[in-house]
């Protein structure tokens, strides 16, 4: 029964080898093509490919969300995201924060977090475009 039960797991997953980055690349601009405007909602690995995708497709793009992304694009296409509203969230916890991030030893604490101001709301997302979001 196990067995079985992984079986099943295993084919609802993508097989990532580096001779298929161009399929998935086609693949993502295909849906995105198909239901967006929407927010990408991206996770690790998945960052490199949706911050690829929406460099190809920044006026289909509301706002990217990316949670531990392995990468936030390639930096000569910064520009084309430049009105892309973008959170990127690391583990406070994490002891490998890419640079230029703040680590939680230079953060304030929550206590001290707690007597500023709010963060810059990047706006509000429709729930039409919310209920579209992508996750990869």
């Amino acid at each position: 029964m196990l067995v079985e039960a992984y079986a099943n797991c295993m084919k609802q997953s993508v097989p990532r080898w580096l001779s298929t980055d161009n399929a998935i690349i086609a693949a993502y601009l295909e849906y995105v093509d198909k239901v967006c405007p929407c927010v990408l909602l991206l996770h690790s690995q998945g960052g490199a490919f949706g911050f690829k995708v929406a460099e190809q497709r920044p006026d289909k793009i509301k706002a990217i969300v990316a949670v531990e992304s392995a990468t936030a694009g390639i930096v000569a296409n910064a520009a084309k995201l430049k009105d892309i509203p973008v959170l990127m969230l690391f583990g406070e916890m994490s002891t490998s924060i890419p640079a230029g991030l703040p680590s939680r030893r230079s953060t304030p604490s929550m206590a001290t977090r707690s007597k500023q101001p709010a963060a810059r709301s990047i706006g509000s997302i429709s729930q039409t475009s919310a209920s579209r979001a992508t996750a990869t």
